[in-house]
């Protein structure tokens, strides 16, 4: 990359020479990875539950 193309994924509002906002790519590919959580909060703490996706063939559940 380039030194005068990296600041164009800093701010929300600025589109590259190409068109793109590097920021809404950026949260989109983040929602494909995500996973469901549940938060949960009390007096005393908090619990937090995760639904962790297996992404190798490797791995068994």
């Amino acid at each position: 990359m380039q030194p005068s193309n990296m600041a164009y994924d800093r701010a929300i509002t600025v589109f590259s020479p190409d068109g793109r906002l590097f920021q809404v790519e950026y949260a989109r590919e983040a929602v494909k990875r995500g996973t469901t959580t549940v938060g949960v909060k009390f007096r005393d703490g908090a619990i937090l539950i995760v639904d962790k996706r297996i992404t190798s063939r490797l791995i068994e559940p």
